[in-house]
């Protein structure tokens, strides 16, 4: 099926990596966040997807992609002064234009001070500041020739040992924070070693794995207590489903971008803005509603933030974005908030 906007067509993995569904999953975990954030900011709980909430599930897939694309893009920088005006014209001009609407908003809005989370202007950038950190471990690790499949590897599977060291830990860093880090070497370990990897049955392996977990938490955890002769710690089957979660995700994620039978391409990434643009357009709907009924149904704030929020992401990627980044390199490029390298 060929539309302007949209082809689907079936996969050819071997082509460098230009025939993927990356850009679609982008937009798609975007507006996870979204639809999440629709029920946290009024208070309620949100969608549960594998034991995390839709919106950190979504950011964790998201740091994955930019593990794998950021890595090869310092591969393909001629120095770190590319890699970061690479970066630095990827995420400032729309990230000013969401702090100048954040401000107006919530200046018209009146801190948001009748809404459910007043005063918080755009929850959503918190994660641009570790996206920065994971931007320049990658900098730091290539300008002293250590972007190697073993290296990444190393750092990705001790990362993995100090979790189940801390599994049952209750502290944001090792339940928000660490996920972030380590889904992010596990996409740029994947990234210099894919062939080796054999990515198709490992990534089909660790999808269903996930998927597994996610219908049957317990499943995996009961077989093993069947497992004679394993001592240690008690471990309950939430702590071993994190730890299972956190090797699985990074080959499950790169295996549906890349090696699907079929590929959605879509053209234009709208994903940075639909990140960064939701959080004070949904704060400014919440406000309205509030004021003129008392109240909002999560479903009902979803829908119209993100139709609001959809076309203001369009503008900014065609006026803004895209004028930028074609002028920055006229390569695509995808990453958590990338679309060009």
């Amino acid at each position: 099926m060929n539309h302007k906007f949209i082809r689907v067509y079936r996969n050819v993995p071997d082509l460098g990596g230009k025939s993927n569904n990356f850009n679609i999953i982008r937009i798609f975990l975007a507006i996870s966040v979204l639809f999440s954030h629709s029920f946290e900011l009024l208070l309620q709980p949100a969608p549960v997807v594998l034991g995390r909430t839709l919106g950190n599930f979504a950011v964790n897939c998201f740091f994955v992609i930019s593990g794998y694309f950021i890595t090869k893009s310092w591969i393909r920088s001629d120095s770190a002064f590319v890699f970061i005006k690479k970066r630095v014209l990827r995420l400032l001009p729309a990230y000013i234009m969401a702090f100048i609407l954040a401000e107006i908003l919530s200046y018209i809005g009146n801190g948001y001070s009748i809404c459910p989370t007043p005063y918080i202007k755009n929850g959503s950038v918190w994660t641009l500041y570790y996206e920065i950190m994971a931007y320049l471990l990658v900098m730091a690790l290539g300008m002293f020739g250590l972007i190697k499949a073993d290296i990444l590897g190393a750092l990705w599977a001790v990362g993995l040992f100090f979790c189940i060291l801390m599994y049952g830990n209750s502290s944001t860093e090792y339940n928000v924070l660490a996920p972030l880090f380590l889904n992010f070497l596990g996409g740029a370990y994947i990234s210099q070693n894919e062939k080796e990897i054999r990515m198709k049955k490992t990534g089909i392996v660790c999808t269903v794995i996930l998927c597994v977990l996610h219908f049957f938490p317990r499943c995996f955890w009961l077989i093993l207590q069947k497992i004679p002769l394993i001592y240690g710690p008690a471990c309950d089957y939430i702590s071993f489903n994190y730890i299972l979660y956190l090797f699985c995700l990074p080959f499950a994620v790169v295996y549906i971008g890349k090696y699907l039978p079929v590929v959605i391409e879509i053209v234009g990434d709208i994903s940075y803005g639909l990140y960064i643009y939701a959080w004070p357009i949904q704060s400014i709907i919440i406000y309205f509603h509030f004021f003129d009924r008392g109240g909002v149904l999560p479903e009902v704030l979803f829908i119209e933030a993100l139709l609001i929020t959809s076309i203001i992401s369009i503008i900014s990627y065609v006026f803004i974005e895209s004028k930028i980044n074609a002028k920055n390199d006229s390569q695509k490029f995808q990453g958590m908030y990338c679309n060009r390298r």
